[in-house]
């Protein structure tokens, strides 16, 4: 049963290691396997408790990812 084991995940009646590729909320993860200290960094919008946790490198005070800074193009500089 899945709630039997740590990973929340289980095939065969075995616990499966959790992996940041599962589709399950697990191990250190913030928001589904993203965030944490294993996992990639979360998209805009996903659960997060530090900026580290975002792609954008920015956890709102909603705990939530903010969108990506937009980053100038070598058209945009003077």
């Amino acid at each position: 049963m899945h709630s039997d084991c740590i990973s929340r995940n289980c095939t065969d009646g075995m616990c499966v290691i959790p992996t940041c590729f599962d589709g399950i909320l697990n191990h250190d993860e913030v928001d589904v396997d993203c965030g944490g200290s294993s996992c990639p960094a979360c998209a805009f919008g996903r659960s997060c408790v530090l900026g580290s946790d975002c792609l954008s490198g920015s956890c709102l005070d909603d705990l939530t990812c903010d969108t990506p800074s937009p980053t100038a193009s070598p058209t945009d500089v003077p």
